[in-house]
């Protein structure tokens, strides 16, 4: 890991029935690959697997050649 670089693209366990949700994010980079950038949400409850769903999708992209950065908030900054 290159000095300053966050551990987002480090997944601690395989993603389990998430084909669909990965195809979208996938469909999202080829649009961005294609000029057509957009915004994509990702929601849920807590413990729902959405740092898991990001890490692994952060995780193929460079392989598309993307450049993946990663940004997190304080909790001061969350109110």
């Amino acid at each position: 890991m290159a000095i300053g670089q966050v551990g987002i693209l480090e997944s601690a366990e395989p993603l389990l029935e998430r084909d669909t949700q990965l195809d979208a994010l996938d469909a999202a980079l080829d649009d961005a690959l294609g000029g057509h950038g957009r915004a994509v949400l990702i929601e849920g409850a807590a413990g729902t697997g959405k740092t898991s769903l990001l890490q692994a999708a952060a995780g193929r992209a460079p392989a598309r050649g993307f450049r993946v950065l990663a940004a997190r908030g304080t909790e001061i900054e969350q109110e």
